[in-house]
Formats: structure tokens, sequence, C-alpha cells
């Protein structure tokens, strides 16, 4: 049996403080592509450890030249825990001959991170068919992290290829193609991930849901049912590519009715009433008179949000259900209704229910498993819940109190409207779908002067079309210390601990935000113009709501920011990458402060703020002192109360 020892060694680069426990590197391998005289294979490895400051330098060596690296990549990814700095990331896709050995490396040069796993590099090793299988590799190597230069010996990990057959399907390279790789190959689809060539099974270069049915019909099941996380779902061949899982919420089986949920709520109960449900205020709740907390459309009654959708954490088919499940919104139902054929029959001596037939012959069965008003039960009826709540032609007339619903009879199959607080079923469904976070359709276009853009997020706050003290989207503005009311373009050349006075980070609680006295953006545009939250960064950054692309916009670079949330798709704005004042890096990076406190004050790098280059976005914590750029929002609810 052949061996490749692989040798990782670290040498400190910087050093700040100790390493709070035992650290670790472990490595892990998967099958990425095969040709017929060889195969490749990608080896990632991860540190399991917390970090206040530390740098590395990593060496592969391979002692059969046979055997070569293609590709290598050292970077942090995944986490908004970690800010890095200094050389950043260095990536080498050439192999190099040193002293007998192929070898190749990467450094990542000082990275701050939390108590935790992240995967810091990978790279793709080829391995001829002539080689005798298998090929163990190993991983060895230290850690040094402490002020005392203390090395922390790292795991002595070792994995193995085992194989050198190639089976077409097999996603999880373990031989065999079954539901753990349509649970790899969804779980990627959903997830918006790029097409490998272990995933791009009909070779067009995307990761489509065609890629998905070829995998399942490679694997040839009787049935055509699969499970992911944990659950069963049917690819019914509809345009979209949702798949809908076999059973309700609460049911082992697909004749079972499951348990019951009012609209919004995540745990069933045995009275369901206006007084009851979770999103009514209690005092002025009742059949007369509903006050609604959340999910309050346009002429509705309550506490107006514009929300109309269901966020993850009120959907009961993800909180139960986990990963990418979701209850449909309406348009997936009425995809189902447009095209599946619905047969009505009597599944046992006490239940009815519709056997629902795709396009490929593949069928679910929902029960009609009744629903609950009050304390009653009423059984044989057909309902179930959409994530929408029921809109009107026009918002005048939308009252907010009844969410869409699937409800049928023996003859027939429509979309209707339930008051929220009855219990109905749930059928989840798994697909890419953006929700649709709320439907404010007269958000103004300017305020106070200044110009914004609604981009349909769920916490309704309106961003502006140019950062504080900039009159066009593509000038870089003003830079500010957190918590400073004058920055560069009041005078202030200096930013350092020594030039900032006032440390308000330790005034403002941790997670908490700025109070408007001390906000730059509310100070000098006055108005309800705020500086914008972590959580609004991050609604900004979320994948489900908005599309970022580097671009140029008369001479300067940035990120056009554009929302795919339904009903305000196109809306956008541009992100100059303003660098920040002390290293004047315009045009290649963007750092824009949040109002949020994000680490504990003896910490120094506790403010949140998005950071960006033109290869990456990410949520991150900074020095207060520092001089960065913002971005002004405004929250609707605050202009139209």
């Amino acid at each position: 049996m052949k061996k490749i020892i692989l040798t990782i060694l670290f040498s400190i680069m910087t050093i700040s403080s100790m390493c709070a426990f035992d650290c670790s590197i472990s490595a892990t391998y998967a099958e990425i592509s095969s040709t017929s005289s060889s195969k490749t294979y990608r080896i990632t490895f991860s540190m399991s450890a917390q970090f206040s400051s530390y740098g590395f330098q990593t060496y592969v060596a391979l002692p059969d030249e046979s055997i070569s690296i293609v590709n290598g990549k050292f970077y942090p990814d995944g986490s908004d825990l970690y800010t890095y700095s200094g050389s950043g990331s260095k990536y080498i896709y050439d192999s190099t001959y040193n002293n007998g050995l192929y070898c190749f490396y990467g450094f990542l040069n000082q990275m701050t991170i939390a108590k935790g796993t992240y995967t810091v590099g990978y790279f793709d090793v080829i391995v001829p068919t002539s080689v005798n299988y298998p090929v163990e590799i190993r991983f060895t190597g230290n850690v040094v992290t402490d002020t005392d230069y203390t090395s922390h010996t790292a795991d002595d990990t070792s994995i193995s290829i085992v194989s050198n057959n190639t089976v077409s399907g097999d996603i999880n390279n373990d031989g065999q193609v079954d539901n753990a790789d349509v649970t790899a190959i969804v779980d990627a689809y959903l997830n918006n991930e790029s097409a490998t060539p272990a995933t791009d099974l009909d070779g067009d270069g995307e990761l489509t849901i065609a890629d998905v049915t070829k995998l399942i019909g490679l694997m040839n099941m009787s049935g055509s049912i699969y499970d992911a996380n944990g659950h069963e779902f049917v690819d019914l061949g509809l345009p979209s590519g949702a798949l809908w899982a076999t059973c309700n919420v609460g049911a082992t089986s697909p004749d079972q009715p499951g348990d019951f949920y009012a609209w919004g709520e995540t745990e069933t109960k045995d009275v369901f009433s206006w007084e009851t449900y979770q999103w009514c205020d209690g005092d002025v709740c009742n059949t007369s008179n509903q006050t609604l907390t959340k999910y309050c459309d346009r002429g509705g009654y309550g506490w107006l949000d514009g929300k109309i959708s269901l966020e993850p954490d009120d959907d009961v088919a993800h909180m139960k259900w986990k990963g990418d499940w979701h209850i449909p919104t309406k348009d997936e139902f009425q995809e189902l209704m447009d095209y599946c054929t619905f047969e009505y029959f009597k599944i046992d001596k006490s239940m009815y229910g519709y056997r629902i037939t795709g396009t490929n012959g593949n069928s679910i069965v929902m029960p009609a498993a009744g629903y609950w008003k009050d304390d009653t039960y009423r059984s044989n009826n057909f309902y179930y819940w959409s994530a929408d709540i029921s809109i009107k032609d026009t918002p005048e007339n939308n009252h907010a109190t009844h969410a869409v619903c699937l409800h049928a009879t023996s003859e027939e199959v429509d979309q209707g409207g339930g008051y929220r607080y009855y219990g109905y079923s749930v059928r989840p469904v798994l697909s890419f779908y953006t929700p649709v976070a709320h439907s404010i359709f007269d958000a103004p276009s300017m305020y106070m002067g200044h110009e914004l853009v609604d981009l349909g997020l769920p916490s309704a706050a309106l961003w502006a079309t140019c950062n504080l003290g900039a009159s066009s989207p593509e000038e870089n503005g003003c830079y500010y210390a957190w918590g400073e009311l004058t920055g560069s373009c009041e005078g202030k050349t200096e930013f350092s601990p020594t030039n900032y006075p006032v440390d308000m980070t330790e005034q403002v609680e941790l997670y908490e935000n700025l109070p408007l006295s001390a906000d730059a953006a509310a100070a000098s545009w006055g108005g309800e113009w705020r500086m914008p939250t972590y959580n609004d960064l991050s609604q900004l950054k979320n994948k489900y709501y908005t599309v970022w692309e580097w671009t140029n916009v008369n001479g300067v670079d940035g990120y056009r920011v554009t929302s795919i949330v339904k009903g305000f798709e196109g809306n956008s704005i541009f992100l100059p990458a303003a660098g920040d004042y002390d290293t004047r890096n315009a045009g290649t990076k963007g750092y824009y402060w949040s109002s949020t406190v994000r680490n504990e004050p003896d910490i120094s790098n506790d403010v949140g703020y998005i950071y960006f280059n033109s290869s990456k976005v990410n949520l991150q914590n900074n020095f207060p002192w520092e001089g960065l750029t913002i971005r002004p929002v405004i929250s609707y609810d605050a202009i139209n109360p």
C-alpha cells in the first residue's frame, strides 16, 4: 500500500493572546471529478480552536510525483465571527518541485475568530488509476498561539481514499447511489450552490432541478420516494422543481392527519381562538376586535408592519423539520393545482382525501384532516395553510386577519382564506424560494431631501441611495468614528484610539444600538434617518433577499445590491468601495458602519460593520475609532405611523 504523507507546518506571523483551549486541525475529502485515467479529490482541512489573533503558513508535500495538486486555496469562510487583515488570502494554483517532493503552499496572515470550527483551506489532488488503493493521507503539525510561543499539537488525523471505482451519481463518494446522495444534491440545489463535476449530472454547467431528477432516475427505486433531513418527499415533475413531503407536520404516514396549527404559530394547542392567537394583542383581541401585532398589511387591524409572508422563525414546517423545509407559498399551491391531477378517494373507513399525481406519474396523498375552531374539532374538511396572508386587489381592502389556504371539497380544489387563528394542517415543501417580506406599495422615494429605495426587506428599512456626506450614489461621502457626530467632512484627520475621546461602546449595552443622540446619520440628515443596525445589514446581505454584483458606476467600483423579493424585484442601491479613512483603499474595499455593539467593551473590535471587496461580502466587527462610511436608512413605520 502506498502512503501519501501530507505535513502541515505552522509558523506564527502575529501573536497577541492565548489559545483558550486545545487547538486542532482535521481534514476530510470528497470526490469532485473523475476521468478514465485519474480521479480528483478535494481535501478540505479545518481548524477547531479559539484565537484572538494568529497567523500560519502551510506546506503540503506529495512524495509520489505521479500524484499532483491542481489548485489550492486558503481562506476563512462561512462565518461572520472573524476578521482578517495583513496580506490576506493567497491562492496557489501550481505545484513546485523541491528536494524530491511536490509541494504547494499558501498563507493567511492575522485572523480573529471565536470558539468553533472553521474551514481554512482546501486543495485538489489528482490520483492516477495506476496508484494502488487505498491511499492514506495524514495531517500532522502544530499551532503556536501564546505570547510565550507555546506549541499546541494538532490532531494526528488520517483519512483514506479507498477506491478508484467511479459510480455515476455517487455524490458523497461512498461507493453507492442512495438517499444520502439525493439529500446531498437537493441541499446543494436549494442552497443555490454552483455546479461541480459531481452534481452536474446533465453536463450543462449548472446545478438545476434537472440534475436532481437525473440522480433520482439513476437510483431506479420504486415509489420515487426519497428522504431529506429525516422526512420523505416526492418529485412531482413540477416546473419550479418543488419537492413535496409525503406527510403532514406531526404525522408519520400519509394517511395520518398530523397536528394542527394557527397561522404563524409553531406549537399546537387545545383552543384555537383570537384570544389565544400568538400574533394578536390579548387585551383587545376577540371575535369583534382584533389588534394584530405582526403580519399586518395596509388597511389592517393592528400594528402596521407590511409583512405578508411568514418569516422562517414563524414557519412551523421550517422550525419542526429544519433545513429548507417550509410551508408552501400560495404560488406553490397554485403550481400544484395547475400541473397535477386531484383524485378524491376514501383513505380508510373514517378519512377521505386527495391523491395528487404529478406530470411524471408520481403522487402524494393529502388527507381531509379537518380543522380546529375554538375548542371544537371539525372532521373531514380539507384545509392546508400557505405562507402568505390574504391579499386583495387593492391594499385598502386588506384586513390581514386572513391567510391563504388550500381548500377542497369532494368536487373542487381552490385557494381561499381562513382566519389566522384557525387550526389547519401543514404539508411541507422543499424549494428554493424567496419569502415575500412585505407589501409596502407606496413607500416614498424621497424623505427630508434625500432619495431612498425600498428593497422589500423584512425589517421594512428603506435605504438611502447615497452615503452620508455624498451627493450621488458613486461618491464616497464622509468618514466617521463610531458614535461621533462629526467626521472627515468636518475636518477630522486622525482616526485612532488617542483621538477618540468618548468611547461610546462603554455606554451602549451588548447587542444594543447607538442612541439617536450619538447617531451621525440622525444628526446630519434629521427627521427619522438613522444608521443601519447590524440586523439591517444582515438582511441586506441575505441571499434570500438580495443579489450583490460587483460593478462600475461612472468610473467607481462597488456593489450593485438588487432585491429579489417578490414585488420588489429590480429595486437596487449602489455601495461604492469607499475604503476606510486611514488606508484610503477606495476602489477595492468597502467598510460601512452598523449602529450595533457586537462584543463586550473590553474587546477592542466590538462594533458591527459590513466589509466587502470584489470577491466577498462579510459582516464583521471593528474598532470603534476607525473612520468608516455610513449608508443611512429609515424605517417605513417611522414615517408612516
